[in-house]
């Protein structure tokens, strides 16, 4: 004889299942995988499982964590899983899928969590549609909008720029300064500038002081006086500074 509502049990079970799913994707919001849906000349997706370079194909997909380079004379369209985002990349430029690991979003509402793309080096364009989170990072700021048209560019030192073609973005550099751009206005952070405000100044020197250069060694004792010598016919000599001896012989 059984007691109890089986179906009930099966009931909390599936309500208990729902909520773990629902906060799973809460904390880990997933985009999915974007596709190259264009490419010409040649291009190479990295394969973490592997940890090697493959070449790219129509149709490839970068899922989260993916990275993708792009060789001399190539460009590459990709777009998001969800058809939101299309992303053009060309020659030489190093592109990275998703956010970087430990910096993920925190506490954003499904929905908004933005899709994240990171440029190590080179040249994207990005078309948006309005509504649409996304991210852009460069090793000195992050291109945030939410449905515009932008191309972000990165030097090989990481000097990064932004260009907006339609819409507005929200800039932040590494120092945490923020600037919105419109339509037509761009703008450029110097790398070396980030570097130089973020490297601590060296400790300031005591003015009349000299640096110390080491231990100082104590001096060496004075050499011993040597008698003069008396015998066959020669005299004592005053050799001076080097003690009775010609230094030209």
């Amino acid at each position: 004889m059984r007691h109890g509502d089986p179906q009930g049990g099966r009931g909390r079970h599936v309500v208990l299942l729902a909520l773990a799913l629902a906060t799973l994707a809460w904390a880990v919001p997933a985009w999915g995988a974007a596709k190259v849906v264009a490419l010409v000349g040649k291009a190479e997706v990295y394969d973490a499982v592997q940890k090697q370079w493959k070449p790219a194909a129509l149709g490839a997909e970068l899922p989260e964590g993916a990275k993708l380079r792009t060789d001399s004379g190539s460009l590459v369209t990709l777009h998001s899983a969800k058809g939101q985002v299309e992303v053009r990349v060309t020659e030489k430029t190093t592109l990275s899928y998703g956010a970087e690991p430990g910096k993920e979003p925190r506490n954003v509402p499904p929905g908004k969590v933005p899709e994240t793309y990171r440029m190590d080096q080179g040249t994207g364009w990005y078309r948006v549609k309005p509504g649409t989170p996304l991210d852009v990072a460069t090793p000195v700021l992050v291109a945030s909008v939410r449905g515009t048209e932008f191309g972000v560019a990165v030097t090989e030192n990481g000097t990064s720029s932004v260009s907006v073609t339609g819409g507005t973005v929200e800039v932040t550099d590494a120092l945490g300064n923020t600037q919105t751009l419109g339509t037509g206005m761009s703008t450029t952070v110097s790398a070396t500038d980030v570097q130089e405000a973020l490297t601590p100044p060296a400790p300031p020197t005591v003015p009349g002081t000299l640096p110390s250069v080491g231990p100082s060694s104590p001096p060496s004792p004075p050499a011993p006086s040597q008698p003069g010598g008396g015998g066959g016919g020669g005299g004592e000599r005053d050799g001076g500074p080097f003690g009775g001896h010609d230094p030209c012989l």
